[in-house]
């Protein structure tokens, strides 16, 4: 008789390189490649950490950023248990 006991598989955790923003200096349309799961949270700050909108297209992991002027953007996403931050210059 032959019983196995389940184990628990931890899930990977992401790391930062595991998510690829691009490109980097954008326009303000940025493509997020390396996803495996559904994104739970994304945020979009300026350079003074003031929220940023933006839309976000799940179908095509597209994310355009929607803000006038040139300068540094940074993105937090979460997924699962994972928070990823990135920074992306924006060219206007």
């Amino acid at each position: 008789y032959y019983n196995p006991i389940p184990l628990k598989i931890n899930e990977k955790n992401l790391k930062k390189d595991d998510i690829i923003l691009y490109p980097n200096p954008s326009s303000g349309l940025v493509y997020i490649n390396g996803l495996n799961d559904k994104i739970d949270l994304i945020e979009v700050f300026d350079n003074n950490g003031k929220e940023i909108g933006f839309d976000f297209y799940p179908n095509t992991n597209n994310l355009n950023i929607n803000i006038n002027s040139s300068g540094l953007c940074i993105i937090v996403i979460k997924i699962k248990d994972s928070i990823i931050t990135k920074k992306i210059n924006i060219i206007r």
